[in-house]
């Protein structure tokens, strides 16, 4: 399995973004801001429509409204920051230094990715020939390896280290 980061796409404004759904570009991934407010909707389900299998959501702890319209609009998820109160009282993201991931074993990786597809243990099993059981086990240990028990950010933070894509 090859990991990393193949080519990454930047736009400044919903007329940016539009442009890069239009164009011919790899479909992997799309983090979006939840910025962008009432463009947000409508960008969501264009990037879906396009073809992109996965749409993140980027919002601050504080705003759930947000992070609530990015889901109903279709957004695979949302990824938070922890948020700080700048002078002005608005927050500001502050990013943390990256992780060490420990290794993962090959099929470690194979649930994991599964489960940044949204498929259910139930699910990985019967598509892996394995016990419900013996996912579970493996979200286990990758969960103590990772330091979380929640999926989601077990999936973040295989992306982030470009474990999986």
């Amino acid at each position: 399995m090859q990991a990393g980061v193949g080519r990454v796409l930047q736009a400044d404004s919903a007329a940016a973004v539009q442009d890069v759904i239009d164009g011919r570009t790899p479909r992997e991934l799309a983090l979006i801001s939840v910025a962008f407010g009432a463009d947000l909707h409508g960008l969501v389900n264009s990037l879906r429509r396009a073809g992109w299998p996965r749409v993140l959501a980027l919002a601050h702890p504080a705003d759930t409204g947000s992070m609530i319209d990015a889901c109903r609009a279709g957004a695979s998820g949302v990824l938070c920051g922890p948020a700080s109160r700048a002078a002005d009282d608005k927050p500001q993201v502050i990013l943390e230094k990256p992780r060490v991931i420990p290794e993962l074993t090959d099929r470690e990786v194979e649930v994991l990715e599964w489960v940044a597809d949204g498929r259910s243990n139930k699910w990985i099993a019967e598509r892996l020939t394995l016990s419900f059981l013996t996912v579970k086990s493996h979200l286990t240990r990758i969960g103590r390896k990772l330091g979380t028990g929640d999926r989601a950010e077990m999936v973040a933070m295989a992306m982030r280290a470009g474990i999986i894509r």
